[in-house]
């Protein structure tokens, strides 16, 4: 099975309007049918994602069937590189890629359609994450990464309504030695988890929205940590790191 996902397709849609990104789609679906053999299926999951289904990989004596099917989805990566008509216009696309690869089927024993897909899609993710416009074969830990992400994000929605988030100040120094201002730092202490590191729940964030009201948080609690500084004497200015 392999995942196509269109690299940047929303552009188009912003830009031309979405009836022409629907004739992009068509132009694809074609592009994508003229590169495949005659066994194969081709069918469009929604917006501009496809999913070909391999039911019979060509058998080589040279290439184990997972390189089959690697190979099979890098003809359709180079494929869709040629510029698509476009009305009387042509546009290039790029597509990032997922493949998986279903073991021998013993009679009767079908694998879960839900998880072959999920596990192409894995895979594709994966792809765009690591750069687009390329090819990936589905691995254990993708599942697995996305799993943790999934659950680490649930968890920061609580975290920024409970008591589980921490700034800490860090001082910064003068060549001579003297304090002349402060960075604040935030910390997530997991009830389960323990400590999570800032260079994991950060990204999370700012991919799921979160970034915004935690941001916020870290302003409002900033502006306290100043007053009491101040109030003990201790007039120098404070840092906070903001995302774009």
């Amino acid at each position: 099975v392999i995942h196509v996902d269109l690299d940047g397709f929303k552009r188009l849609n912003h830009a031309r309007g979405h009836g022409q990104g629907d004739v992009l789609l068509r132009s694809v679906a074609r592009r994508l049918n003229e590169s495949l053999g005659p066994d194969a299926i081709l069918a469009r999951l929604g917006a501009d994602e496809f999913v070909v289904l391999l039911p019979r990989l060509p058998r080589s004596t040279e290439l184990l069937p997972w390189q089959e099917a690697l190979a099979v989805a890098e003809q359709l990566r180079v494929a869709l590189l040629q510029p698509l008509p476009l009305g009387e216009q042509s546009f290039s696309v790029t597509a990032s890629l997922g493949v998986t690869v279903c073991p021998q089927l013993d009679q009767g024993a079908y694998p879960d359609a839900e998880d072959v897909l999920r596990q192409a899609d894995a895979a594709m993710n994966h792809a765009k994450a690591t750069g687009a416009n390329r090819v990936a074969l589905f691995e254990p830990g993708m599942q697995t990464e996305i799993e943790k992400r999934f659950s680490i994000e649930e968890d920061l929605k609580h975290a920024l309504q409970g008591q589980q988030l921490s700034l800490h100040v860090q001082p910064q120094f003068s060549t001579g030695q003297v304090v002349i201002g402060a960075e604040l730092l935030i910390r997530w202490q997991h009830p389960v988890r323990g400590a999570v590191s800032p260079a994991e729940f950060i990204p999370l964030a700012e991919t799921s929205g979160l970034i915004v009201p935690l941001g916020e948080w870290v302003l409002e609690q900033a502006v306290q940590a100043l007053l009491q500084l101040q109030a003990a004497g201790l007039a120098f200015p404070l840092s906070v790191n903001v995302s774009p």
